[in-house]
């Protein structure tokens, strides 16, 4: 599932919503950005004077979010969400696996 975050641009146009993605069976939501494209956003975001709040998600914290309540607004408002570890990474991949991409 493709979410958009309305608070933040989308890094290629720096314009619109960024673009997020739900990771299928750990139910959480994660920005899939390369390193240069996160290197390009915290770029622009310095030159603007803007804040940019940026976490990872590893499969400790997927489970911590599951527990705590705060923890998980916490991430569902950073801009950038990242994937920090590979339970994660696979998880995203294996969604993208079973809708055929």
């Amino acid at each position: 599932m493709i979410l958009r975050h309305p608070a933040t641009a989308d890094i290629a146009t720096g314009e619109g919503p960024v673009i997020r993605r739900r990771v299928p069976l750990l139910d959480v939501v994660v920005t899939p950005y390369r390193v240069e494209e996160l290197l390009l956003r915290i770029g622009r975001a310095v030159t603007a004077r803007r804040r940019l709040l940026v976490a990872g998600h590893n499969l400790h914290s997927v489970h911590l979010c599951h527990q705590d309540r705060w923890l998980r607004e916490f991430y569902e408002d950073c801009d950038v969400v990242l994937v920090d570890g590979m339970p994660v990474l696979a998880a995203l991949s294996l969604g993208d696996l079973t809708r055929g991409r």
